[in-house]
C-alpha cells in the first residue's frame, strides 16, 4: 500500500471523529454483502466510537460465501479494555440491544484465538433472556482481562452454534449462563469453523469500551489499511 493511501486512511479516521455527533457513539449496520463467519471474511467496523452493531442472520448463501449465513463476525478496535462489554440482552442503559433469536456472543483476539463466549445472559432480570453478554473476566478465569487496546473480532451466532479450532470447540459452557474463556479442547487454536444448527433473525449488539481517542483513531485508520493489505496478501 502506498504511503499516500495510508495517510488518506488515517485522515479519514480523524475526519470520522470530528464529524458532528461522532462522539455520541454511531451505530454500525451490517454492510453488503454481509459479515462473514471467520476472521478472513469478517466485516471491518469503520465508524468510531461505536455504540451498536446491527445485522441479520439470514441462513442463506446470498453473500457469495461458501457457508450459509448463520454467523456474523466483525472486526472492532477496543480502546478501553477494562470497560469492554457486548450484549444482546436489552439490559444496556439505552435499551437498544436485542436479538430475534437465541443469540450467542464470542470475542477473539486479532489472530482469531478465543477470549470470551456466552450462550445466555447471566443477568436474571435482563429484558431479553434469550440474549447474551460478554465481558472480562471470564467465569473460569481463563481470560482474566482483555489483553490490551487493539483489534479484536466479535461474532454472533444462534443457540449452541459453536466456534471450532481444528475441529474442536473453543469454549466450554458448564451452564448456559457461563461467560467462558477458551477452555474447550480447541481453546489454544485459531477459529476455523463452526458446528451446530444455526438460527436466523435480526440483532443489535450494544458495545462499551470501543471508544478510541483522537490519536488512536488516526492509528486505527492506518491499522485498518495495513491489516487490510495483509489479509489480502
Amino acid at each position: 500500500m502506498s504511503y499516500i493511501r495510508m495517510i488518506a486512511c488515517a485522515s479519514l479516521g480523524v475526519a470520522l471523529l470530528t464529524m458532528p455527533g461522532a462522539l455520541a457513539g454511531p451505530d454500525w449496520a451490517e454492510q453488503p454483502p454481509g459479515a462473514g463467519s471467520l476472521p478472513g471474511t469478517a466485516q471491518d467496523v469503520l465508524v468510531s466510537p461505536v455504540k451498536t452493531i446491527s445485522g441479520e442472520l439470514s441462513g442463506s448463501s446470498l453473500r457469495g460465501l461458501d457457508d450459509p449465513d448463520f454467523e456474523d463476525m466483525y472486526r472492532i478496535y477496543i480502546n478501553d479494555p477494562l470497560n469492554f462489554s457486548a450484549r444482546t440482552d436489552g439490559a444496556d442503559p439505552d435499551g437498544l440491544s436485542d436479538s430475534d433469536f437465541n443469540s450467542q456472543l464470542f470475542l477473539f483476539d486479532a489472530n482469531g484465538r478465543g477470549l470470551l463466549g456466552n450462550v445466555m445472559t447471566p443477568f436474571s432480570l435482563a429484558p431479553n433472556q434469550d440474549g447474551s453478554f460478554i465481558a472480562a473476566p471470564s467465569d473460569d478465569s481463563a481470560t482474566p482481562a482483555i489483553p490490551g487496546p487493539g483489534f479484536y473480532f466479535i461474532a454472533i451466532s444462534g443457540f449452541f452454534n459453536q466456534p471450532l479450532a481444528d475441529g474442536d470447540p473453543i469454549f466450554d459452557f458448564p451452564s448456559l449462563t457461563t461467560i467462558s474463556g477458551p477452555t474447550g479442547p480447541g481453546g489454544p487454536g485459531v477459529i476455523d469453523g463452526w458446528i451446530g444448527e444455526g438460527e436466523i433473525g435480526s440483532y443489535t449488539i450494544y458495545l462499551t469500551g470501543v471508544i478510541p481517542t483522537p490519536g488512536t483513531l488516526a492509528a486505527l485508520g492506518i491499522g485498518l489499511a495495513v491489516a487490510s493489505r495483509r489479509r489480502r496478501a
